[in-house]
């Protein structure tokens, strides 16, 4: 199991590792079920800029208003026909449940659910909220179509939704820095129609996303617009998790990106890191932190390093990859096999 053998280190990717690291994808980013987000609901704080290698800091956010999100299936919410399309759903709380359609290409949000109010809003044609694989540059744009009837009103909504992934670096939040950060800045513009006339809504969301913290950003700034009957009402707020991500899929103190290709994987698996090159050691640990494999070879200097690493006979589970440099750098990513 732990012959060299196994590793196989092919050529010098890419002269250096910019940007390479945050790449999101559906195994380091998105929900899935299980998943448990709390997040402070606090007053707007700007954005800052664009660009890469960034340093933005938001360590003056304060808190506020806790809101938790628990991830489960569509099914396991009771409300699942309204929503034939979802295969994950969120429960907001107050019998507010979210629904989502999860695969390797995209996220898409199928439609809400109140349950006191026993109202269904469900999306004939999704909102792709993020593309996979989303890195540095990476944009989208989607039409999405929602009909529904709300207090015995039918109302029309349309809209359109850009995305654009313009900055990484490090955000610095009131825990402290979290490093290998990507930002993605968010546009959606929609308009109701209905038998009282019609309402035009717009928003501008800034999502910065740690590549393996999944369930959702680290931070989100919002602000949105809604627009009705010539009355416009603009809401600014920001939502930050409540607790650092820690633990051992990732750490905050990581200094190496590591993509992973195919996740999840099957048979082969390729691991790609930013390296400075001497030696360094490759390690999986599966989800109690117990050591299942370790691996030392010589890394390309300065530069994008790939290894080519064989996990048919490793049984399915949840795993972690980490990567341990010479001169002590370490980077983790969370890896499933199939």
């Amino acid at each position: 199991m732990e012959s060299p053998a196994v590793l196989a280190i092919v050529t010098l990717m890419f002269a250096t590792n910019t940007g390479i690291a945050q790449t999101l994808n559906q195994g380091n980013m998105a929900p899935v079920v299980g998943d448990v987000l709390s997040e402070y609901q606090a007053p707007y704080i700007a954005p800052g800029p664009a660009g890469a290698n960034q340093t933005w800091d938001f360590s003056t956010l304060i808190t506020g208003t806790v809101v938790t999100k628990n991830y489960m299936t569509a099914a396991s919410t009771g409300y699942s026909t309204f929503f034939s399309n979802a295969n994950l759903a969120a429960d907001h709380g107050q019998g507010i449940f979210v629904f989502y359609w999860v695969n390797n290409n995209s996220l898409e949000f199928v439609g809400i659910y109140f349950a006191d109010a026993s109202f269904a809003r469900p999306y004939q044609n999704p909102v792709k909220v993020m593309t996979y694989p989303c890195s540095f540059n990476t944009t989208w744009t989607d039409n999405f179509s929602s009909n529904y009837t709300f207090s015995g009103t039918a109302v029309m909504r349309t809209g359109t939704i850009t995305g654009a992934a313009d900055g990484f670096g490090t955000v610095v939040m009131p825990y402290g820095p979290v490093t290998n950060v990507l930002r993605v800045r968010v546009e959606e513009t929609y308009t109701d129609v209905h038998n009282y006339g019609y309402s035009v809504n717009s928003s501008t969301t800034h999502h910065f996303y740690k590549p393996g913290i999944t369930s959702g950003p680290i931070l989100s700034i919002l602000e949105d617009t809604m627009n009705q009957n010539s009355n416009p009402q603009t809401h600014r707020s920001s939502l930050w998790r409540t607790t650092a991500p820690a633990g051992i899929l990732e750490r905050n103190a990581d200094a190496i990106g590591i993509d992973l290709f195919p996740n999840p994987a099957t048979d082969q698996l390729s691991i790609v890191f930013g390296s400075v090159g001497g030696s360094t050691r490759l390690e999986l640990l599966d989800a109690t932190g117990r050591l299942v494999r370790s691996e030392h070879f010589a890394a390309m200097p300065m530069g994008i390093n790939r290894v080519d690493l064989d996990v048919n006979e490793i049984p399915a589970g949840t795993y972690v990859v980490r990567i341990i440099a010479a001169n002590g750098d370490q980077g983790a990513k969370r890896l499933v096999v199939q």
